[in-house]
Order: structure tokens, then sequence, then C-alpha cells
């Protein structure tokens, strides 16, 4: 086989051929001064340097292919600190148990009677640096719309209030008497002195000051101290002793004179 017919079986891929001629240089081999036997050698050997520079060009085009998406679907530097994650937390002051409730179309979870702040089902992101006009959408059902409409939501969009930079905390989420709905941004929880809404304290101890509440939803349970309507970590250690109350003495028993 002669050299002008062996490099004419590989095709006319110009970087094959330019190979070739690399391979006769390093070998010290003339192209006109091959053997059949040296020439299958260099036969197997270009088809093989064309093989490997073929799936090295694939290599690198899915390479490309998949730092493209890469850099397509990559969040924006700077994005995430635009934002500050909340865990969602419901608060229950309406004397209805919610069934389930949705903050932006996330499922929140459900809140019992004079209940909530000690279970988290979902976290939404708000902008780290408040703004006019921010707003959540509240989509919830309580037992009342239950018995009427199984899957039907009531739906209110709520004004978020004024808050600062924080690092992190809770949306909270306050379903009040009628149907009303309250949002808050905070990192401090109901009853704290720096809580947004002063008068939101624990669901279940703002029921029991309650003289009403109290008696149709805890019947028989005292009246809680002022300090124990506090977030715990504000509660005093050890707490203070309560008040005995002492009871009124009895009267002797009078017996019959005979």
């Amino acid at each position: 086989m002669t050299t002008s017919k062996l490099l004419e079986s590989i095709g006319e891929d110009s970087l094959a051929l330019t190979g070739a001629h690399k391979v006769l240089f390093l070998a010290g081999h003339s192209p006109c001064r091959l053997s059949l036997q040296q020439g299958a050698v260099l036969w197997r050997r270009l088809r093989a340097l064309k093989s490997l520079l073929l799936t090295s060009l694939a290599i690198l085009l899915v390479s490309t292919l998949l730092i493209g998406c890469d850099a397509k679907d990559a969040t924006p530097a700077g994005a995430e600190e635009k934002e500050i994650g909340l865990q969602v937390e419901g608060l229950n002051y309406s004397g209805v148990p919610i069934g389930v409730f949705y903050v932006n179309d996330q499922w929140a979870g459900n809140v019992g009677t004079f209940a909530g702040g000690h279970s988290v089902a979902t976290s939404i992101g708000l902008p780290r640096v408040w703004h006019t006009g921010l707003k959540v959408t509240v989509k919830w059902r309580n037992d009342l719309l239950y018995a009427k409409d199984p899957k039907g939501l009531y739906t209110t969009v709520v004004d978020v209030p004024q808050y600062s930079d924080f690092p992190g905390g809770s949306l909270w989420v306050a379903f009040l008497p009628n149907d009303q709905i309250k949002v808050f941004a905070s990192q401090y929880g109901p009853g704290h002195p720096q809580f947004p809404d002063p008068e939101l304290i624990n669901p279940r101890q703002y029921c029991l000051i309650r003289p009403t509440c109290r008696d149709q939803f805890y019947p028989g349970e005292r009246v809680p101290e002022a300090w124990e309507t506090l977030p715990i970590a504000l509660q005093p250690s050890p707490p203070p002793a309560s008040v005995a109350v002492t009871p009124p003495p009895k009267e002797p028993e009078k017996r019959p004179t005979r």
C-alpha cells in the first residue's frame, strides 16, 4: 500500500491529514517510503487519533452547553441578598379553627382555636428593605366556611406594616374576629415588647385573660399572671411565687343548747 492511497482512505479531513504528516515526521519516516506493514500501523494510529479528537470535541461541546445552561439558570449575583427568608406562623384569635391557610399561594398549615406560634409549615421571601405598598395575599378556610363549602377559600390582600432591616424571623399571620387578617414581619414573637402590635400576645393567654373567652374555651382554667403572658424567653427564672390566698376563717360551730 502506498502512502498516498493510505492517506486517501482516511478521507478529506484536513485535521486527520495534518495529524498524519505529524506522525510521519515524528516517526522519522518519509511519506514516500512506507512498507505495507508500516502503512497499516499508521492507519490504525490515525483512526485512533481521529476518534480521540472527535471525542474531545464532543466533550468540549457538551461542557459548553452545560455551562451555558448553568449561567442562564443561575441566580443573579446579589439577588438573594435583596430578600429575607421568613417562616410563616399562624396566630388564631378568631374563636374559629382555621383548617388551612396559604400565603402567596404557599400552603402554611392550619391553626387551632386560640392557638398558634408553635409550628411552621412553609417560608416566604420579603424584600430586605421595606417599601410602601408591600402586600401579601392570604387565603384560608375556617370551620364555618368548610360547613358551607368544603373546598371554598376566603381571600384577602393584606398590607405588610413597616419593618426595619433584620436578619430573619417570621411572618406572623394573625386571624382576628370577623374574618380580619393582619400580618407582621418580625424576629420577635407576640407578647415581646418589640413585637409590632403590643395588644397581641400568645393566643391562649390572650383568651385566658378575657373572662368571656376563658369561660367558653377554657372553663375552669385560672387567669394567668402578667409575667405568664410574656414570651418564654422574657419570663423570670425562677418564676415568682404565687401570692397565697388565705381562705376566710371558719366560724365555730354552734351547738344546740339543752
